[in-house]
């Protein structure tokens, strides 16, 4: 890859060229682009990690009738596309191939590869243009291929804009004029040394090498031993007092670059500790519109391209999945309260699901071979 930071002139080709009609389009060089800030801008990916971080942190469920069994099958496959399709809202689409391969608990879903988007040629609401063993193909997220027995799915996500390129390539232009001002700034600091003129008042040539070389060891020693036939002047080249307008605008476009990505500009470290707590920490980094933009978006992949499908090729049926797909995300829980509730309900004689139980109270469902604490009352 090129480490270069583009031009003005040259990502304004990319966009254009990613936003052609869906036969005609490129996206690869914008991805490019895209892919290059993050390499180059440290902060900017500290937001796009806080923004994964605070997605991996969510907690899901299967629900519904045959919920269990789908949930083996699919408990690998989930994780891995909640944490890839963070490329949609960053690039603008995602782009996956499912393998779903015959086990013992029937058609279980892989992912074979995610796309890179730097392959991706265009994709619209079902389709994709996508470089593969170095030729261009189309793909659906509609088919199903057959491969040395399994089936592939191309698993196919956009934003739903109406232009290509995702949230990174709106912040690109920010990213090269804070670039371009970052360099002016570190120019304008150098010029704070100013300049040193010497003035020849009548010395010999011997006395003129001894003043230049005074001068190359000025700032080492701090001081110069010369002739009174010549004299130095130091001049100030730039305002000390012009500095803070830079600060200012770079200021400026890193706020503008956070909230385009979390959605606020003053995003604190991530949490250091573990657990449900740190995980709502996580979350708090992201404004709640756009978590709940992601959350919504997430649930609603995952059931109409995992979700169905994996109904429809274990039981054979096209009608809708009885199961469904759902995130739950970590909140303050009031475990006091909740052991009330769960009290009042078993003196009621309601039957509560065990595992659901351990969750409201905090803890940890044991398994067989755990070495359990347990208190017996007499009666």
């Amino acid at each position: 890859m090129n480490l270069r930071y583009p031009s003005i002139q040259e990502l304004y080709s990319a966009i254009a060229a990613a936003n052609r009609p869906f036969d005609e389009s490129d996206c690869r060089r914008l991805a490019e682009f895209c892919t290059l800030i993050q390499i180059k801008n440290s902060r900017l990916r500290g937001h796009i990690l806080t923004r994964r971080t605070a997605i991996e942190s969510w907690g899901w469920h299967l629900t519904g009738s045959a919920a269990d069994d789908a949930t083996q099958r699919l408990s690998a496959i989930i994780p891995l596309i909640i944490r890839s399709r963070i490329n949609t809202p960053f690039y603008g689409s995602t782009v996956a191939r499912i393998r779903w391969q015959l086990t013992d608990h029937g058609r279980q879903p892989l992912l074979d590869e995610l796309i890179p988007p730097e392959r991706i040629l265009a994709t619209s609401q079902n389709q994709a243009r996508i470089i593969s063993d170095n030729k261009e193909i189309t793909v659906s997220a509609d088919e199903l291929l057959y491969d040395d027995g399994d089936l592939l799915q191309y698993l196919i996500e956009t934003d739903s804009e109406h232009f290509r390129g995702g949230l990174l390539a709106s912040v690109a232009i920010n990213e090269l004029l804070r670039v371009e001002i970052l360099e002016e700034w570190i120019a304008w600091a150098r010029k704070q040394k100013g300049i040193i003129q010497g003035i020849d008042r009548g010395a010999d040539t011997q006395e003129r090498a001894v003043a230049e070389e005074a001068l190359r060891n000025l700032l080492r020693h701090n001081y110069i031993i010369s002739s009174d036939l010549v004299e130095f002047q130091f001049h100030q080249i730039a305002n000390a007092h012009s500095g803070s307008a830079f600060k200012e605008i770079i200021s400026e476009l890193n706020n503008a670059i956070a909230i385009a990505l979390l959605g606020q500009a003053n995003t604190a470290e991530l949490p250091r500790n573990g657990g449900s707590r740190a995980a709502l920490q996580v979350q708090r980094l992201v404004s709640a519109d756009i978590m709940y933009a992601d959350v919504l978006a997430t649930e609603n992949l995952i059931n109409s391209q995992i979700i169905q499908r994996d109904w429809e090729l274990n039981t054979g049926r096209t009608d809708p999945a009885p199961y469904f797909f759902r995130i739950q995300l970590e909140e303050e829980a009031d475990y006091e309260a909740n052991a009330a509730v769960i009290r009042e309900a078993i003196s009621a004689g309601i039957p509560l699901k065990k595992s659901e139980v351990y969750q409201k109270l905090g803890l940890t469902q044991p398994l067989n071979d755990d070495d359990i604490m347990s208190v017996n009352y007499g009666v």
